[in-house]
């Protein structure tokens, strides 16, 4: 996450992160995703820090898969 405050409404960009090579070989990245914040990032039990974000319906079931295998970054895009 990015070190500054991530208010509701900032525009993100969720980039795949490879999945561990499997029998030598290695998984080829998703495309990023832009996306946008929604509320406040909030520090789970783990260390862990959630973020609410709004993403395209057509690719919202891969990013959650990822999220779910810990496979994303949010990368906070420019304001312009």
């Amino acid at each position: 996450l990015p070190v500054t405050t991530l208010p509701s409404g900032s525009k993100v960009l969720i980039v795949a992160l490879p999945a561990p090579a499997a029998a030598g070989k290695a998984e080829p990245l998703e495309s990023s995703v832009g996306a946008t914040t929604v509320g406040t990032p909030t520090l789970a039990a783990d260390g862990s820090t959630l973020v609410d974000v709004t993403v395209p319906a057509g690719r919202a079931e891969a990013i959650a898969r990822l999220a779910a295998s810990d496979r994303i970054v949010l990368v906070r895009q420019a304001e312009r």
